[in-house]
């Protein structure tokens, strides 16, 4: 049988009741895997999720990301995916976003 689940990959810059909510609607459709990658300090991340979890999705949903402490790399892990890989996303901003660090991002958005 094959495995034809929808990988979604939630990204977030820190937990919130945002990504709570987001994720459990997500996980209420048994047709999607859902794998996070949560950042609770600089460089620190729940559950030690490997960011290879980009790679393998088929959608990204990145919430109150970047945080200030978001490392480089995964800001570059997901600008490679969505500018060279066509990964489709969801992006939820707040106060808790590093402005200045989402301008890195800004490419992605003059891509709409």
């Amino acid at each position: 049988m094959l495995d034809t689940k929808l990988k979604v990959c939630l990204v977030a810059g820190s937990p919130s009741a945002d990504v709570s909510a987001i994720a459990k609607a997500i996980t209420t459709d048994k047709n999607i895997q859902l794998r996070k990658i949560i950042q609770v300090s600089t460089n620190k991340f729940l559950n030690d999720v490997k960011t290879s979890a980009i790679d393998s999705a088929d959608v990204l949903f990145l919430i109150d990301f970047p945080a200030s402490g978001s490392p480089q790399n995964l800001i570059d892990k997901i600008l490679y995916a969505v500018n060279n890989q066509n990964k489709p996303f969801f992006i939820l901003l707040s106060n808790s976003v590093d402005f200045g660090r989402l301008k890195l991002l800004e490419n992605i958005f003059r891509s709409l």
